[in-house]
């Protein structure tokens, strides 16, 4: 199991590293990344806890095409 984890997330890391390109924006004294994927209505994708942009990769292409 723990080794299925681990492919699981070296796949992912993969995966995004080739179709990502990170945009930046600064509000005050902090900067954000964001990827900017897709053309309509926006969509926020928002990760909690100790995750970050990759818990929304596969929804990400799904989404792109209509948001």
């Amino acid at each position: 199991m723990r080794f299925t984890y681990l492919l699981l997330t070296f796949f992912l890391a993969f995966a995004t590293s080739c179709f990502c390109q990170f945009k930046k924006i600064k509000i005050d004294d902090a900067e954000i990344n964001y990827i900017d994927s897709g053309a309509g209505v926006p969509v926020v994708f928002v990760h909690g806890g100790m995750e970050d942009y990759r818990t929304w990769v596969p929804q990400i292409d799904s989404f792109s095409k209509k948001f």
